[in-house]
């Protein structure tokens, strides 16, 4: 054997030697973060003991699906007229969030409210008001699409607190908990946004101390990990695992 191959095996084995403690100590934080984010939350929801559905849960449920989705085509369409980082990067969040509510549909075999529906159809007829109204109010000027996302999220909030407190199913709690955290870190973005321009949100569906509990805190954090920036402008907060926020 060559000098220069025995110094090469001996580089490769030193490298190995050094480098695979590190590894091994990542543990499975790090597989969480390299995995897929969907996968993980099915996974999640498979591990809870399936429970049978009240017909108030199964409404909640369905009613929350197609919520996720007027979150995701307001955002959507605002940032078609107004081109602000922030309004494209919390349509995506709510995406995750309306497909993390369509594992658990899927799981208890119920029909998908949103399924091959376009932005801005709705099967709700109460949806579909809203929605038209919400664009409406977003499109006169950039505050009104910031008043516009926090009183979304500001509803988002009092209907999953009434979908929990109206489940005793674990994997449904689970993930209403979860999006919790994410509206609460969507809401403090931009009532932190209305702030800075001289027009602080006042709430319209919960009560004004939870409001002023949630814009106290730097973060809510879900369930599971948490990576990338907390600053106003970055949005990607810790959504937890179910619904996933942004994997590495």
């Amino acid at each position: 054997m060559s000098v220069k191959r025995m110094i090469g095996i001996f580089l490769v084995s030193a490298m190995l030697v050094w480098t695979l403690p590190a590894w091994a100590q990542r543990g499975a934080g790090w597989n969480m973060r390299r995995g897929t984010g969907q996968g993980l939350c099915q996974s999640l929801i498979s591990s809870v003991p399936k429970q049978s559905l009240e017909a108030n849960e199964t409404a909640g449920l369905t009613y929350l699906r197609e919520e996720e989705k007027l979150a995701r085509d307001v955002y959507k369409t605002l940032y078609s007229k107004w081109e602000t980082p922030i309004l494209e990067n919390l349509s995506q969040s709510e995406q995750r969030h309306g497909d993390a509510l369509k594992l658990l549909l899927n799981r208890y075999g119920l029909p998908d409210p949103a399924a091959d529906r376009a932005v801005g159809v709705f099967q709700d007829p109460g949806l579909q008001i809203l929605y038209a109204d919400l664009v409406s109010q977003g499109e006169a000027s950039f505050s009104g699409a910031l008043r516009v996302g926090a009183t979304i999220e500001d509803l988002g909030l009092r209907d999953l607190e009434k979908a929990i407190v109206e489940t005793d199913n674990n994997d449904l709690k689970m993930v209403y908990q979860n999006l919790q955290n994410s509206s609460r870190n969507h809401l403090q973005v931009f009532a932190a946004r209305l702030e800075a321009r001289g027009e602080p949100y006042v709430t319209q569906y919960i009560s004004a101390a939870t409001l002023s509990e949630i814009l106290s805190k730097s973060s809510n954090i879900g369930m599971g990990y948490r990576g990338g920036r907390n600053g106003p402008q970055g949005v990607r907060r810790g959504n937890g695992i179910c619904p996933w926020g942004r994997t590495r």
